[in-house]
């Protein structure tokens, strides 16, 4: 109970600091930079600097206990045909969180965050894409792929958490590591800094 306190508390610290700044989003202190290694890439048997939280605002390797093992954000976790650049969000089970690619976009280009829906997965895994169907549709906005210079919106949706999250990827070198710039942003319903 403490844990789940402590974790509230947290994020409401990170959602106040990124709230706060210019009036097109990225603009101000609250950008964040993060480079995460493609877990299959780098052949890591855990998520180690695979893993994001947006919470503890580290990789995996640089988690306190306290988040431990609460990722929002994974890099090459998943592979096909040898390419490890991918991004997933959510396995399944309670988790709701969703990824969706905005494509190749800028900063300043946004001044209020794209709706991302948030339903009961179909499957409680991620199954594979059949013939003529795409990743990113057969896991219903779980897994994208990680393109350099395109913008991507992330719904963090759990039993204990609601929040929106945008990110570009501003440098990938294929399969092996991606740098993201990172930034908590206010519900698509609500205003962003005036």
């Amino acid at each position: 109970m403490l844990r789940e306190k402590q974790s509230r508390l947290l994020l409401m610290v990170v959602v106040t600091f990124s709230l706060c700044g210019g009036t097109a989003l990225g603009q101000g202190p609250t950008l964040h930079q993060a480079t995460l290694f493609s877990r299959n890439g780098h052949k890591e048997r855990d998520y180690a600097k695979s893993a994001y939280s947006f919470y503890a605002m580290a990789r995996s390797d640089q988690w306190p206990k306290l988040i431990k093992g609460r990722a929002h954000l994974m890099y090459g976790s998943v592979s096909l045909n040898n390419d490890s650049d991918w991004f997933s969000v959510s396995g399944g089970g309670p988790e709701l969180t969703r990824i969706k690619d905005l494509g190749e976009k800028q900063w300043a280009d946004f001044t209020s965050t794209p709706f991302v829906p948030v339903t009961p997965h179909s499957t409680e895994g991620i199954p594979g894409p059949k013939r003529g169907q795409s990743y990113e549709d057969v896991s219903e906005g779980r897994i994208t792929k990680v393109v350099a210079g395109h913008m991507y919106v992330i719904h963090v949706k759990g039993p204990q958490e609601d929040f929106y999250v945008m990110l570009r990827v501003d440098e990938l070198v294929p399969s092996d590591r991606c740098t993201i710039s990172w930034r908590v942003v206010p519900p698509p319903d609500e205003a962003w800094s005036k």
